[in-house]
């Protein structure tokens, strides 16, 4: 069984996470997007007129058109990246529930902590249980399942508001956090 996380980059749709990310920005911070994807959220913050560096995986960053590396100035591979505290805000949009690892999340959140300004902010969403819980191609998997029909399948996480608390509270402070009718949403200042 192959799990690759790349799998669940979707094209359609600007996050809610995103969209606050752009009312609380000014056209000076400096914005990362940690875990891009296919640039659907950094696209949008760039049009807004924000500056925004990408970060993925090698393999999703080299699945990027031409065009869409050259819209961005900063872009980062996940294998090479070195967190320094340059950045106003982080995005991670439906990411930490794609990692099969815990390990990995909680590094994934370090990076990010390392990542920020003092007083910098994380717009965090990731999936909530409902969607993934109806989903009939599913097997439990770790703390998740692995989800598809194919050989290949991803993985997804489910969260809960507590579990999500829980996880961000010794290096941030959370602002908000609510849960949607797919997802977990919340924004957190580091400590």
């Amino acid at each position: 069984m192959k799990i690759q996380p790349e799998n669940t980059a979707i094209t359609t749709g600007v996050s809610k996470s995103a969209k606050e990310l752009e009312r609380q920005s000014n056209k000076e911070d400096r914005i990362l997007d940690y875990g891009s994807g296919k640039f659907r959220n950094s696209k949008y913050l760039k049009e807004k007129g924000l500056h925004v560096s990408v970060l993925d995986t090698d393999f999703q960053i080299q699945k990027a058109t031409e065009e869409d590396k050259e819209s961005f100035e900063d872009i980062f591979t996940l294998e090479t990246y070195e967190p320094h505290s340059d950045y106003n805000s982080v995005l991670c949009s439906f990411v930490l529930n794609v990692i099969p690892e815990e390990e990995k999340r909680k590094e994934a959140l370090e990076n990010i902590h390392q990542s920020l300004k003092e007083n910098g902010k994380l717009f965090l969403e990731v999936r909530g249980k409902n969607g993934i819980l109806k989903n009939k191609y599913k097997e439990p998997y770790n703390d998740g399942y692995v989800i598809g029909k194919n050989e290949i399948k991803t993985f997804q996480k489910p969260y809960e508001k507590e579990e999500l608390e829980n996880l961000l509270k010794d290096k941030f402070e959370i602002e908000k956090i609510q849960t949607l009718s797919d997802s977990v949403f919340a924004i957190a200042k580091k400590k």
